[in-house]
């Protein structure tokens, strides 16, 4: 894999051009305009990696790499699960941050109280 951050997201994106344009421009930026971070599991355990853990300590992704938006609130909620409830991933097929931001736009058509 390479290595982490953005560098190595466009290293990955890259390659993945190489035979055919599929991302020419390098890695898009989220729906908030910001970077996906991006760690791939040989860095896990370097401080200040950004890698997700499950609240039971083990790492999302354990043999392959995580992939993720920060979300609308911006706080990747590295050591807080509040924080990362609405974090975009690569990892999590049950995709629960759908049901914060369903629940955020119903709010929002709702209006103020």
């Amino acid at each position: 894999y390479p290595p982490a951050g953005p560098d190595g997201l466009r290293l990955a994106t890259d390659s993945l051009s190489r035979g055919a344009p599929y991302l020419p421009e390098g890695p898009p930026n989220d729906a908030w305009g910001r970077p996906f971070h991006y760690v791939p599991h040989t860095e896990y355990g370097r401080p200040g990696s950004g890698a997700m853990c499950a609240d039971d300590g083990t790492f999302y992704a354990p043999t392959a790499f995580q992939v993720y938006s920060l979300g609308g609130d911006g706080r990747a909620g590295v050591d807080n699960p509040g924080e990362r409830q609405d974090n975009i991933s690569n990892w999590e097929p049950a995709r629960p941050w759908r049901a914060v931001y369903r629940q955020r736009q119903q709010a929002f058509r709702k209006g103020p109280s």
